[in-house]
């Protein structure tokens, strides 16, 4: 490859339209066919299965539903095709926010192994979609983003579900670990979309000409910083839940004599 070649490769992909560089606004909001399938949907699901379901998990799906139906109808979704840093806040509050409050009520019982290939999945799909040229489909095909979307939900559930369902086969400190180890794919991935080129995207495959590479600059921060801080809070969150577990589960020295 010649250097002219490489330096026109480079240019192109530096020359994309600035419509990339619009931050969502909080406080815009839109109606949604999506965003209403989904209230309806969940909305009877959750009125359908609320006698086999406890007050707490009817609300953790509350909770969940609550926070789809506000992304959907929220300047952060409008703007995700055309932001990669909306893209991204999409991404980590799928998976990050709704998908543990589904988890939090799923009765089902995940075996050891089933739960190890959930978070195989979990750190293969974060850079698949992010640092392929996967991803640079998604954001040029708005069914190819909905599956994305689909998929993330999916396997968050799967990864979520050993760590906070309530039929758990782990111990309190493989959960830690379990959520521990997690963190280092997302802060990483973050990190290579933050110090990317033009270059080194074109080589990659990732060709998003209605990006500006200050964006995906921007996207890249905002997974390896948020997303690392939510992970971070995941981890402190389970480990308070373990210490309080662990008090609650011994036995007072007084009592020990009574209680045998």
């Amino acid at each position: 490859m010649s250097a002219t070649h490489f330096m026109s490769r480079a240019h192109d992909g530096m020359n994309m339209s600035m419509s990339g560089s619009t931050w969502p606004r909080w406080d815009s909001w839109h109606f949604s066919i999506a965003g209403l399938v989904t209230g309806v949907v969940g909305a009877g699901l959750i009125i359908v299965m609320r006698r086999h379901l406890s007050i707490r998990q009817q609300w953790f799906l509350v909770g969940a539903l609550a926070a789809s139906v506000l992304l959907l109808c929220s300047d952060v979704q409008s703007l995700s095709m055309t932001s990669y840093r909306s893209h991204m806040i999409e991404h980590l509050i799928v998976l990050l926010v709704i998908a543990p409050l589904v988890a939090s009520s799923v009765s089902l019982r995940v075996p050891k192994p089933v739960a190890t290939l959930g978070f195989l999945a979990f750190t293969v799909l974060i850079p698949l979609y992010h640092l392929t040229p996967l991803g640079s489909w998604v954001m040029s095909h708005e069914g190819g983003h909905y599956v994305e979307l689909s998929s993330f939900l999916i396997i968050g559930v799967w990864f979520w579900t050993p760590v906070y369902g309530i039929r758990q086969v782990m111990s309190e400190r493989q959960r830690v670990t379990f959520t521990t180890l997690a963190l280092p794919v997302v802060a990483t991935t973050g990190l290579v979309l933050w110090s990317s080129t033009a270059a080194s995207l074109s080589v990659t495959g990732m060709r998003m000409a209605m990006i500006t590479i200050g964006d995906i600059h921007n996207g890249g921060s905002i997974m390896m910083l948020w997303g690392t801080i939510l992970m971070l809070v995941h981890v402190i969150v389970i480990t308070m839940i373990a210490a309080f577990r662990g008090r609650a589960e011994r036995v007072p020295i007084g009592l020990r004599y009574v209680v045998r």
